[in-house]
């Protein structure tokens, strides 16, 4: 049985998706020009009309001034005669929309869907999902209906808007990237909900850019609040910045009137842009399947039902999770991944292992036979592989979420677990079996947490062959399986860059430095060396006994000795993989993947886990 990935977007998915967007985008934008006159029978404004930084000139009977308008005409103002032949001039070929305006329209947005889903589907495993997608989709859908709201209903600056909330909360619970384009989509979307305004886009845009840049502390309301705070700091000194560009100085608007005040606006719409993202965030974070925090730290408890049977029906598998989840917690912290989310799934990720522990090593006492030695290789390889598909069944049955589940068959990815497929090669191959009969049946790691488990997975396993290491060999452990892992395509599409590795390799030796620390030795512990030592000694003296014998009195080799040539010169020692450097291993050595333990020696096979 193969583990099926959740839906993703291809290339004619993502087409799909941009046409879609075009079409909803298009009528929702022109929304007031299918409507009919914009004054009511009373004279009064049915919509706020906003321009573009507009000029216009004024004759009086003193002179001509110049007069620059954002704002025509507030929603529920008495409309004059010279602002109503304005706005019978503006909206001249625009009642209702010509086929040009649509057409340009449905095309701008139409590139801009497929723009941010080809972005999104080539930065990982989560953009490429199709509820990832339609997410970020309908999340700019959603925000284009609250800001027209806005634009259409109040008479405040539309430098008010807070698309910084849709930014600090993308950047918190998908990737800061992700949150840059996706801020660059809003505010050019934001920007073409009045006749394209290219000062309001990249104002809005610094708004954004700011707001992620300033996000210190993701976790904490107080740092959502404070990245807000950051991001409309950024949108006052970019608002300046134009008008003096434009104007050479600030609008008298911004000194005269806090309604329509854009430089108060600009500020303001930040902060409330952190506000908003406390309660912004967690929505989105359900709207993109990730696991809430508090959903997290209720699967921590170790009176969980899973977590008991796992404790219960197979205690050494458990010993192995408890290990893990501290290396791992470790290692995610390290890098900036969720620390939590991947101690939960070193929890749960060998969950199958319940349903039959008999087969797997650590779950059998001393001297206990292992089945596997009386089963055929792709039987023993069946019933390893059965802890992932078994472990899915039952997390799914129990109501686990898919992010948890995900650490149950990618903490394996589809590796080739090469002890029983060396076992099935040495035999013969009766079966004619290919490799693919011996590959875990789960996908490789897809995010920074599952290829996280999957490196500790291997290097806690192995490190349990290890008996007084120095640090030079746990740096050559953890090296040999991080790049074994790499060469066998196993971390390709986790997400993970070199500093990541780099930081996580460190991490991975200082815990398994306390790990094995040194202890003290107690009298009890020096008399038993001692015991084993003298009983060595004895040993290889009778050994040298039994030599001497076998020699005759002149020194020859007796019957059964061995010829002996003294000229002959020492045997040259050719240099053992063991002897070589970690980069001349790392090119000629079979590689680890990622099975339970490394791959015993040819000349000592040990049992498989």
């Amino acid at each position: 049985m193969r583990i099926r990935d959740r839906p993703k977007a291809g290339a004619w998915l993502g087409f799909a998706l941009s046409v879609l967007f075009a079409a909803v985008m298009v009528p929702l934008t022109t929304f007031e020009q299918w409507r009919g006159p914009l004054v009511d029978v009373g004279g009064r404004a049915i919509y706020t009309i906003r321009l573009p930084e507009t000029s216009i000139w004024h004759d009086t009977l003193v002179g001509t001034r110049l007069e620059h308008r954002r704002i025509v005409v507030a929603r529920g103002e008495k409309v004059d005669a010279g602002d109503r032949r304005l706005l019978d001039a503006y909206e001249t070929g625009r009642r209702p929309p010509s086929l040009g305006l649509l057409l340009g329209l449905g095309i701008a947005y139409f590139m801009l869907g497929m723009l941010l889903t080809s972005y999104l589907r080539n930065f990982g495993y989560r953009g490429r999902r199709l509820r990832t997608q339609l997410t970020m989709l309908g999340c700019l859908v959603a925000a284009a209906v609250l800001y027209k709201a806005y634009l259409l209903l109040t008479p405040y600056s539309s430098y008010w808007l807070p698309i910084g909330a849709f930014s600090i909360a993308v950047a918190v619970h998908h990737d800061r990237q992700v949150a840059f384009a996706g801020t660059v989509a809003l505010s050019f979307l934001v920007g073409s909900l009045i006749p394209f305004d290219l000062g309001l886009a990249m104002v809005l845009l610094l708004q954004g850019f700011g707001a992620i840049m300033f996000l210190n502390r993701p976790r904490k309301s107080s740092g959502l609040v404070l990245s807000g705070i950051g991001g409309g700091m950024l949108a006052a000194v970019g608002y300046l910045a134009l008008y003096f560009l434009v104007r050479g100085s600030i609008p008298d608007e911004d000194t005269t009137s806090m309604v329509s005040s854009g430089l108060l606006g600009a500020f303001g719409g930040g902060v409330a842009a952190g506000l908003l993202a406390t309660v912004v965030a967690p929505l989105l974070e359900r709207a993109l399947g990730e696991v809430p925090r508090g959903k997290l730290v209720e699967l921590t408890d170790l009176n969980q039902p899973l977590l008991k049977r796992i404790a219960e029906k197979s205690p050494g598998t458990w010993a192995h999770s408890l290990a893990m989840a501290n290396m791992a917690e470790l290692a995610a912290t390290a890098i900036g991944a969720n620390a939590l989310l991947t101690r939960v799934g070193a929890y749960f990720h060998d969950l199958g292992k319940s349903s039959a522990p008999q087969y797997y090593i650590e779950n059998l006492h001393a001297g206990e036979p292992s089945p596997h030695d009386s089963m055929d290789p792709d039987v023993s390889a069946d019933a390893i592989f059965s802890h992932c598909t078994e472990g899915v069944r039952l997390g799914r049955a129990a109501g686990i979420p898919e992010p948890v589940l995900d650490f149950m068959h990618m903490h394996h990815g589809n590796g080739l677990l090469e002890y029983f497929w060396h076992k099935n090669q040495e035999q013969g191959n009766p079966k004619r079996l290919t490799e693919k009969a011996f590959r875990y049946p789960g996908l490789p790691p897809q995010t920074k947490e599952t290829a996280i488990l999957a490196i500790c997975d291997a290097v806690e396993a192995a490190s349990r062959t290890l008996k007084t290491p120095q640090e030079r060999d746990l740096t050559n452990l953890v090296q040999r399986i991080v790049f074994g892992k790499l060469r066998l395509g196993q971390l390709d599409q986790s997400g993970l860059t070199s500093s990541d590795l780099k930081a996580l390799c460190n991490s991975l030796v200082d815990t398994l430095k306390s790990a094995f620390h040194v202890r003290i030795e107690y009298p009890w512990q020096k008399e038993e060396r001692a015991a084993q030592a003298a009983e060595a000694a004895a040993a290889a003296a009778g050994a040298r006994a039994s030599a001497d014998g076998q020699l005759g009195t002149d020194g020859q080799p007796g019957a059964n000795g061995p010829p002996a040539d003294a000229s002959a010169p020492p045997a040259a020692t050719e240099k053992t993989p063991e002897s070589a450097s970690i980069t001349q291993r790392l090119f000629v050595e079979e590689r680890l993947d990622s099975a339970d333990s490394p791959r015993p020696n040819q000349a000592h096979k040990t049992e498989a886990k």
